[in-house]
């Protein structure tokens, strides 16, 4: 609007309204709430802890607040961020970032992008993530690796929202959501000095907390049985030949309930995907279970293994381990046996062969 007067002449009009705010509680008041939810149903839970987790996470996601999601690795930070994104309503793209995984001197280019030219190297207009971002979310999973200099760009381009391109001289406005990721104590980052403390209170409005696996009680055998089936169709699909579903027996399922799982959701369905690719035969048993789990090598004498399956056998548990190790070798080098050989660390090929005959693997 514009007002006109012999004494000012022309002016803008500038009317306080917060018109984020108005359009938010316009989209809430739209919005079904069942289809937020549906969001979410890739989230796999039975247990309380879980479920409090997801609603919490589904009444944020509407909100152009930003998140913060503490958890171990293989939680489902990942997943739980793409779920908020979606349900949120913004109209740009969920890019995830793995923070820990960019050499420092990329960094800013990475992040902020860069004009061609900028550098030795930059051979065309690079877009950077922030910008990627525009209208959507920007997942940062380990925020905490990134380095006190990078914080400081980051913090002023989140405050500012703009950005400025490495070798450019105009800014760049950018509309982002942030949700950032850890798997560390940032609260103990902060009192160490390697994470700024101003980043940390600019992201950490929305906090959610995701609990490992193993206190999930009784998830575990709820996942066990979803990501069982969830594999056998997986492998029903992906094969010319025909599929014998795998079942696991009552002992096998009680021998992965009782494991710790350090590496959480993601460890726990790579081993089933392991399980079932080797099993022998449609019920699995606890032998087969337990060669599927990797275990925490230590050569400390004072570490002991604490449990053993029911009809467990040492040497039928070594003799299926040396085939599998065989079977390994022998695919990768694609049946050369020279290059098997080397693979497993053996003097020559003839010894090898020797192992080969002995365990009828071809």
């Amino acid at each position: 609007m514009i007002e006109s007067s012999l004494e000012d002449g022309l002016n803008d009009v500038i009317i306080p309204f917060n018109i984020k705010a108005d359009f938010i509680s316009k989209a809430l008041s739209k919005m079904d709430p069942i289809d937020r939810k549906k969001c979410f149903d890739d989230i796999h839970s039975s247990c309380t802890q879980m479920k409090k987790v997801i609603s919490n996470a589904s009444k944020i996601a509407p909100f152009d607040v930003p998140v913060l999601i503490f958890g171990e690795s293989g939680t489902g930070k990942e997943l739980i961020s793409s779920a908020i994104h979606h349900a949120s309503g913004r109209t740009g793209k969920f890019i995830a970032v793995n923070c820990g995984a960019i050499p420092a001197e990329l960094l800013e280019s990475e992040f902020f992008g860069h004009k061609k030219g900028s550098f030795s190297g930059a051979d065309s207009d690079h877009t950077g993530y922030l910008q990627q971002a525009h209208k959507g979310t920007l997942f940062l999973d380990e925020i905490g690796e990134l380095p006190l200099q990078s914080q400081v760009k980051l913090l002023r381009s989140l405050n500012d929202h703009k950005i400025r391109r490495v070798g450019d001289t105009k800014d760049i406005e950018v509309d982002i959501r942030i949700i950032a990721a850890t798997n560390k104590d940032l609260f103990d980052e902060v009192s160490k000095g390697s994470f700024r403390e101003d980043l940390f209170h600019r992201l950490a409005v929305g906090i959610i907390d995701l609990p490992p696996l193993r206190e999930r009680g009784e998830d575990i055998l709820f996942l066990i049985d979803l990501f069982t089936g969830e594999i056998n169709n997986l492998f029903k699909e992906s094969t010319d030949e025909v599929w014998k579903k795998r079942t696991l027996s009552p002992e096998a399922r009680d021998l992965l309930s009782r494991q710790e799982w350090p590496g959480n959701i993601r460890e726990l369905r790579n081993t089933l995907t392991r399980m079932i690719l080797w099993a022998e035969k449609s019920l699995i048993s606890a032998e087969e279970a337990n060669l599927a789990i990797i275990r925490k090598t230590n050569s400390s004498p004072t570490e002991q293994i604490t449990t053993i399956p029911a009809n467990f056998n040492l040497q039928n548990y070594l003799d299926n381990l040396t085939v599998q190790w065989l079977n390994t070798a022998m695919g990768l080098s694609h049946g050369n046996k020279s290059e098997a050989a080397k693979l497993l660390d053996f003097k020559n090929y003839q010894t090898l062969s020797n192992w080969l005959d002995k365990y009828g693997v071809k």
